[in-house]
């Protein structure tokens, strides 16, 4: 996957992007804070494809409750939506990265994603250890 396109953006609204502008990114190691009034919680999450594609499989799983077991984040979400709490996500990019390489044979975005996972703070990750493995 060709992972050099930066700072795109097919938002109609452009001051509504989920990404400020960049939403049409790919490979990138991406974080998502949950925000409540009194408490705050973390995802870190990759993707190879555009940001905005992985966005909307994102939104999928926190609309449709069938989903909602899908990742860490869509499990805080729905949690917070049955407890009826107020909340806001923001996204931001943690980290740009190559894809898996046939010639090294390395994946430098899952790595990164993984380093990410490691030095997050466990006390408000949403992500879980065995996703390292």
């Amino acid at each position: 996957y060709f992972c050099f396109v930066f700072g795109t953006c097919n938002c109609r609204v452009k001051d509504q992007c989920p990404l400020q502008g960049e939403c049409l990114t790919p490979c990138i190691v991406y974080k998502a804070t949950v925000s409540t009034d009194d408490d705050r919680k973390e995802y870190i999450g990759l993707c190879e494809t555009t940001f905005k594609l992985r966005f909307n499989n994102h939104q999928q799983s926190m609309r449709h409750q069938k989903y909602q077991h899908s990742t860490g984040l869509s499990r805080h979400v729905w949690k917070l939506k049955e407890s009826a709490e107020t909340f806001r996500i923001e996204w931001s990019i943690h980290r740009r990265a190559t894809s898996y390489s046939g010639k090294t044979k390395k994946c430098r975005l899952c790595m990164a994603e993984k380093v990410a996972i490691l030095q997050a703070d466990k006390t408000c990750s949403l992500n879980k250890r065995r996703e390292l493995v």
